[in-house]
Protein backbone atom coordinates (compact mmCIF):
# COMPACT_ATOMS: atom_id res chain seq x y z
CA UNK A 1 0.00 0.00 0.00
CA UNK A 2 1.21 3.59 -0.59
CA UNK A 3 0.27 6.49 1.38
CA UNK A 4 2.61 9.49 -0.55
CA UNK A 5 3.93 12.14 2.36
CA UNK A 6 6.01 13.42 -0.03
CA UNK A 7 2.66 14.45 -1.57
CA UNK A 8 0.48 15.82 1.34
CA UNK A 9 1.26 15.52 4.94
CA UNK A 10 -1.87 15.61 7.48
CA UNK A 11 -1.92 16.20 10.79
CA UNK A 12 -5.04 16.36 13.00
CA UNK A 13 -5.06 17.00 16.86
CA UNK A 14 -8.43 17.31 19.39
CA UNK A 15 -7.75 19.01 22.75
CA UNK A 16 -9.88 20.50 25.41
CA UNK A 17 -10.52 24.15 25.78
CA UNK A 18 -12.11 26.30 27.70
CA UNK A 19 -14.17 29.10 25.45
CA UNK A 20 -11.38 32.13 26.32
CA UNK A 21 -8.64 30.23 25.56
CA UNK A 22 -9.99 29.15 22.42
CA UNK A 23 -8.14 31.86 19.97
CA UNK A 24 -5.51 31.42 17.20
CA UNK A 25 -2.44 30.89 17.50
CA UNK A 26 0.89 32.19 15.60
CA UNK A 27 3.05 29.50 14.97
CA UNK A 28 6.34 28.99 17.04
CA UNK A 29 9.86 28.55 15.40
CA UNK A 30 12.69 26.82 17.23
CA UNK A 31 16.17 26.44 15.43
CA UNK A 32 19.42 24.64 15.63
CA UNK A 33 20.61 23.02 18.62
CA UNK A 34 17.42 24.28 21.07
CA UNK A 35 15.13 21.68 19.00
CA UNK A 36 16.92 18.91 20.57
CA UNK A 37 16.60 20.15 23.95
CA UNK A 38 12.81 20.55 23.38
CA UNK A 39 10.60 17.49 23.63
CA UNK A 40 9.60 17.22 20.18
CA UNK A 41 13.26 17.14 19.43
CA UNK A 42 14.31 14.20 22.02
CA UNK A 43 11.16 12.41 20.26
CA UNK A 44 12.74 13.06 16.92
CA UNK A 45 15.89 11.30 17.80
CA UNK A 46 14.18 8.59 19.35
CA UNK A 47 12.12 7.65 17.05
CA UNK A 48 15.51 7.39 14.67
CA UNK A 49 17.53 5.52 16.76
CA UNK A 50 14.39 2.91 16.83
CA UNK A 51 13.77 2.90 13.15
CA UNK A 52 17.80 1.97 13.13
CA UNK A 53 17.42 -0.76 15.16
CA UNK A 54 14.18 -1.85 13.18
CA UNK A 55 12.39 -1.20 16.04
CA UNK A 56 9.40 -0.37 14.22
CA UNK A 57 6.83 -1.64 16.51
CA UNK A 58 8.32 0.79 19.74
CA UNK A 59 8.08 3.34 17.05
CA UNK A 60 4.40 3.06 16.39
CA UNK A 61 3.62 3.08 20.47
CA UNK A 62 5.17 6.77 20.23
CA UNK A 63 2.90 7.81 17.89
CA UNK A 64 0.00 9.77 18.26
CA UNK A 65 -3.83 8.07 18.46
CA UNK A 66 -4.74 8.22 15.21
CA UNK A 67 -1.04 7.28 13.84
CA UNK A 68 -1.30 3.91 15.73
CA UNK A 69 -5.10 3.38 14.82
CA UNK A 70 -3.86 3.72 11.12
CA UNK A 71 -1.38 1.49 11.84
CA UNK A 72 -3.54 -1.04 13.37
CA UNK A 73 -6.04 -0.96 10.59
CA UNK A 74 -3.31 -2.11 7.77
CA UNK A 75 -3.02 -5.62 6.73
CA UNK A 76 -0.11 -7.54 8.11
CA UNK A 77 1.49 -7.65 4.43
CA UNK A 78 1.02 -3.59 4.59
CA UNK A 79 2.79 -3.21 7.60
CA UNK A 80 5.53 -4.87 6.64
CA UNK A 81 5.87 -2.94 3.52
CA UNK A 82 5.41 0.62 5.53
CA UNK A 83 7.66 -0.92 8.22
CA UNK A 84 10.52 -1.57 5.23
CA UNK A 85 9.34 1.78 3.81
CA UNK A 86 10.20 3.59 6.81
CA UNK A 87 13.61 2.11 7.93
CA UNK A 88 15.07 2.66 4.74
CA UNK A 89 13.88 6.21 4.17
CA UNK A 90 14.97 6.61 7.62
CA UNK A 91 18.11 9.22 8.54
CA UNK A 92 20.33 7.75 11.39
CA UNK A 93 20.01 9.26 14.55
CA UNK A 94 23.69 10.78 14.04
CA UNK A 95 22.44 11.87 10.55
CA UNK A 96 19.31 14.02 11.93
CA UNK A 97 21.00 14.93 15.21
CA UNK A 98 23.44 16.95 12.80
CA UNK A 99 20.68 18.20 10.23
CA UNK A 100 19.00 19.64 13.15
CA UNK A 101 21.68 21.33 14.62
CA UNK A 102 23.04 23.08 11.72
CA UNK A 103 19.92 23.82 9.64
CA UNK A 104 16.91 22.46 11.81
CA UNK A 105 13.17 24.37 11.82
CA UNK A 106 10.83 23.16 14.57
CA UNK A 107 7.16 25.04 13.62
CA UNK A 108 4.74 24.39 16.38
CA UNK A 109 1.49 25.81 15.78
CA UNK A 110 -0.96 24.96 18.41
CA UNK A 111 -1.17 21.06 18.72
CA UNK A 112 0.71 20.41 15.42
CA UNK A 113 4.23 20.63 14.46
CA UNK A 114 6.81 20.01 12.13
CA UNK A 115 10.41 19.34 12.26
CA UNK A 116 12.47 20.86 8.45
CA UNK A 117 16.18 20.26 8.04
CA UNK A 118 18.96 19.21 5.54
CA UNK A 119 21.02 16.58 5.13
CA UNK A 120 24.11 15.42 3.29
CA UNK A 121 21.44 13.08 1.69
CA UNK A 122 18.61 15.35 1.38
CA UNK A 123 16.14 17.25 3.11
CA UNK A 124 14.36 15.86 6.20
CA UNK A 125 10.99 16.37 7.71
CA UNK A 126 9.20 14.72 10.79
CA UNK A 127 5.27 15.36 11.51
CA UNK A 128 4.22 15.39 15.33
CA UNK A 129 0.58 15.82 17.34
CA UNK A 130 -0.27 17.16 20.67
CA UNK A 131 -2.51 15.04 22.66
CA UNK A 132 -3.68 15.60 26.28
CA UNK A 133 -0.09 17.55 26.48
CA UNK A 134 1.86 15.07 25.56
CA UNK A 135 3.37 14.61 22.31
CA UNK A 136 3.45 11.82 19.47
CA UNK A 137 4.69 10.67 16.22
CA UNK A 138 2.47 11.40 13.07
CA UNK A 139 4.42 10.86 10.08
CA UNK A 140 8.48 9.47 10.97
CA UNK A 141 11.48 10.79 9.80
CA UNK A 142 12.35 10.59 6.28
CA UNK A 143 14.75 11.95 3.79
CA UNK A 144 13.53 13.22 0.64
CA UNK A 145 14.98 12.24 -2.31
CA UNK A 146 17.12 14.33 -4.98
CA UNK A 147 19.42 15.70 -2.79
CA UNK A 148 19.20 18.49 -0.37
CA UNK A 149 17.76 21.76 -1.83
CA UNK A 150 20.37 24.50 -2.02
CA UNK A 151 18.58 27.69 0.06
CA UNK A 152 16.81 29.78 -2.50
CA UNK A 153 18.56 32.89 -3.78
CA UNK A 154 14.83 34.23 -3.41
CA UNK A 155 11.71 33.40 -1.29
CA UNK A 156 8.53 35.31 -1.11
CA UNK A 157 5.60 34.59 1.41
CA UNK A 158 2.00 34.57 0.61
CA UNK A 159 -1.17 34.61 2.96
CA UNK A 160 -4.71 33.79 3.21
CA UNK A 161 -6.56 35.96 0.08
CA UNK A 162 -3.05 36.75 -1.19
CA UNK A 163 -2.59 32.78 -2.40
CA UNK A 164 -5.92 32.57 -3.96
CA UNK A 165 -4.91 35.61 -6.31
CA UNK A 166 -1.74 33.71 -7.64
CA UNK A 167 -1.70 30.56 -10.18
CA UNK A 168 -1.05 28.66 -7.24
CA UNK A 169 -3.99 28.95 -5.38
CA UNK A 170 -6.07 28.34 -8.30
CA UNK A 171 -4.31 25.26 -9.11
CA UNK A 172 -4.61 24.01 -5.53
CA UNK A 173 -8.64 24.37 -5.94
CA UNK A 174 -8.90 22.77 -9.17
CA UNK A 175 -6.92 19.92 -8.15
CA UNK A 176 -9.37 19.23 -5.18
CA UNK A 177 -12.28 19.52 -7.59
CA UNK A 178 -10.23 16.57 -9.56
CA UNK A 179 -9.39 14.58 -6.28
CA UNK A 180 -13.10 14.96 -5.45
CA UNK A 181 -14.74 14.20 -8.47
CA UNK A 182 -12.40 11.06 -9.12
CA UNK A 183 -11.26 12.88 -12.44
CA UNK A 184 -8.02 10.42 -12.56
CA UNK A 185 -6.97 11.73 -15.70
CA UNK A 186 -7.46 15.28 -15.25
CA UNK A 187 -6.30 15.35 -11.82
CA UNK A 188 -2.75 14.40 -12.92
CA UNK A 189 -2.65 16.50 -15.98
CA UNK A 190 -2.02 19.08 -13.32
CA UNK A 191 1.06 16.87 -11.78
CA UNK A 192 4.24 17.57 -13.34
CA UNK A 193 5.88 15.61 -16.01
CA UNK A 194 8.07 13.07 -12.83
CA UNK A 195 4.90 12.90 -10.35
CA UNK A 196 3.08 11.54 -13.50
CA UNK A 197 5.53 8.85 -13.76
CA UNK A 198 5.38 7.54 -11.32
CA UNK A 199 1.93 7.27 -11.13
CA UNK A 200 1.59 5.57 -13.87
CA UNK A 201 4.34 2.77 -12.78
CA UNK A 202 1.85 2.06 -10.05
CA UNK A 203 0.37 -1.13 -10.14
CA UNK A 204 -2.95 -0.50 -10.44
CA UNK A 205 -4.46 -1.44 -7.15
CA UNK A 206 -1.84 0.68 -5.94
CA UNK A 207 -3.18 3.80 -7.96
CA UNK A 208 -6.51 3.02 -6.53
CA UNK A 209 -5.93 2.85 -2.99
CA UNK A 210 -3.86 6.37 -3.29
CA UNK A 211 -6.31 7.96 -5.17
CA UNK A 212 -8.71 6.91 -2.22
CA UNK A 213 -5.98 8.72 0.32
CA UNK A 214 -6.15 11.61 -1.46
CA UNK A 215 -9.43 12.34 -1.34
CA UNK A 216 -9.63 11.31 2.05
CA UNK A 217 -7.20 14.36 3.29
CA UNK A 218 -8.18 16.66 0.56
CA UNK A 219 -11.03 18.87 1.28
CA UNK A 220 -13.46 19.86 -1.49
CA UNK A 221 -12.97 23.38 -3.04
CA UNK A 222 -15.21 25.53 -0.51
CA UNK A 223 -13.81 23.89 2.65
CA UNK A 224 -9.68 24.22 1.02
CA UNK A 225 -10.81 28.02 0.07
CA UNK A 226 -11.97 28.85 2.90
CA UNK A 227 -8.91 27.24 4.54
CA UNK A 228 -6.79 28.86 2.21
CA UNK A 229 -8.07 32.51 3.68
CA UNK A 230 -8.24 31.69 7.39
CA UNK A 231 -4.94 30.31 7.86
CA UNK A 232 -3.47 29.63 4.39
CA UNK A 233 0.95 30.31 4.09
CA UNK A 234 2.24 29.90 0.92
CA UNK A 235 6.03 29.91 0.26
CA UNK A 236 7.80 30.21 -3.14
CA UNK A 237 11.23 29.50 -3.78
CA UNK A 238 13.34 30.79 -6.36
CA UNK A 239 9.89 31.23 -8.18
CA UNK A 240 10.22 27.44 -9.15
CA UNK A 241 9.26 25.37 -6.20
CA UNK A 242 6.85 26.04 -3.63
CA UNK A 243 4.75 25.13 -0.66
CA UNK A 244 1.14 25.47 0.25
CA UNK A 245 0.16 24.97 4.02
CA UNK A 246 -3.15 25.27 5.19
CA UNK A 247 -4.51 25.24 8.65
CA UNK A 248 -7.81 24.54 9.08
CA UNK A 249 -9.52 24.51 12.76
CA UNK A 250 -12.85 23.30 13.80
CA UNK A 251 -14.38 23.63 17.22
CA UNK A 252 -17.41 21.82 18.96
CA UNK A 253 -18.78 22.36 22.23
CA UNK A 254 -19.91 19.18 23.79
CA UNK A 255 -20.43 20.09 27.24
CA UNK A 256 -21.29 23.77 28.86
CA UNK A 257 -17.64 25.22 29.52
CA UNK A 258 -15.63 22.94 27.06
CA UNK A 259 -15.11 23.59 23.57
CA UNK A 260 -12.86 20.64 21.44
CA UNK A 261 -10.76 22.12 18.96
CA UNK A 262 -9.08 19.85 16.29
CA UNK A 263 -6.49 21.17 13.76
CA UNK A 264 -5.30 20.09 10.45
CA UNK A 265 -2.59 21.13 8.71
CA UNK A 266 -2.48 20.38 4.92
CA UNK A 267 1.04 20.45 3.11
CA UNK A 268 0.97 20.55 -0.84
CA UNK A 269 4.00 21.40 -2.58
CA UNK A 270 4.71 22.56 -6.34
CA UNK A 271 6.86 23.15 -8.69
CA UNK A 272 7.36 24.84 -12.12
CA UNK A 273 7.29 23.49 -15.30
CA UNK A 274 7.94 24.87 -18.99
CA UNK A 275 6.60 28.26 -17.00
CA UNK A 276 3.50 26.34 -15.15
CA UNK A 277 3.12 25.78 -12.08
CA UNK A 278 2.01 22.01 -11.45
CA UNK A 279 1.66 20.02 -8.37
CA UNK A 280 4.56 18.29 -7.83
CA UNK A 281 3.64 14.83 -6.04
Amino acid sequence: MTRNVLLIAVLSATAAFTPRAVLAQKPTEIKGEAILKHPIGALAIKVADLLTAGKVDEVVTLGAREFQADWKKESAADRKQLAENMKSRAPSPSVLSEAIRKSGVLTIEGDSAVIEATSAAGDVSLLFERENGQWGLMIPPFILPGGPRNSPATETKLEREAILQHPIGELALRYADMVQGGKVDEMMRLASTEAQAKWKALPAGERKEDLAFRRGITPPRAELTAGIRSGGILFIADDSRATLNVVRIEQKSTKPGVVNSTSTTLMIPFVKENGEWKIAQ
